[in-house]
């Protein structure tokens, strides 16, 4: 696409190209921080709810859990969808310089649905009786 910029030469239009493009750039890293941060609070207030359901004898206890399970799933689900769409956009997949359109099982993807999806799925796994000791061998901190 080729942009009418009024009063450059040609000299200056890969120029000014260059500095929409380090723009957008900049301003996509500071959305996707504030993304990650957002997924970071909202990951870690649904694993602490439901260990602290699971741990509280509350009268109507299993409601609560139910609801805390839902409450995971669907924001796991938000976030591994943000994840997966995120790892195939070809934009980004220009400015990471990997390929577009399909899902790069790399560093930097797997590091994020550890951090968002496996390990809260350990600890929210360890909360039931019978799976705990599974889980507490894999991840001794985990109580």
């Amino acid at each position: 696409m080729v942009v009418a910029l009024p009063g450059l030469s040609l000299l200056d239009r890969p120029l000014a190209q260059q500095f929409v493009a380090l723009e957008v750039t900049r301003f996509i890293s500071v959305v996707f921080f504030a993304v990650r941060s957002l997924a970071i609070a909202a990951t870690a207030s649904v694993v602490l709810f439901f260990v602290a359901v699971s741990s509280y004898p509350f009268r109507p206890g299993q409601p609560l859990v139910w609801g805390a399970l839902l409450g995971f799933a669907t924001g796991a689900t938000v976030i591994l969808t943000v994840l997966f769409q995120s790892n195939r956009n070809e934009l980004l997949s220009r400015i990471t310089e990997s390929t577009p359109n399909r899902v790069n099982f790399d560093r930097e993807f797997l590091l994020p649905l550890l951090t968002y999806a496996v390990v809260p799925l350990l600890v929210i796994l360890s909360r039931f009786p019978g799976l705990d000791r599974t889980v507490q061998s894999i991840l001794p901190w985990v109580r």
